[in-house]
């Protein structure tokens, strides 16, 4: 198994944000539960080259 740590792409972050959703204590992480931080989440300028994603192959 290899993983690659890379800046997260526009593709990545709207797939988390709108997509990824946990239940009861831990919907706090839903990326829509706080608009603000969903906004900055989306925005490629905001998020700029800070957050990364760890994939596996193209996972």
């Amino acid at each position: 198994m290899t993983y690659k740590l890379e800046i997260m792409t526009q593709d990545q972050a709207k797939d988390i944000a709108y997509n990824w959703h946990y239940d009861g204590e831990y919907s706090f992480y839903d990326m829509e539960a706080d608009k603000e931080d969903l906004e900055e989440f989306v925005n490629p300028e905001t998020r700029g080259n800070s957050v990364y994603a760890v994939t596996n192959s193209s996972e």
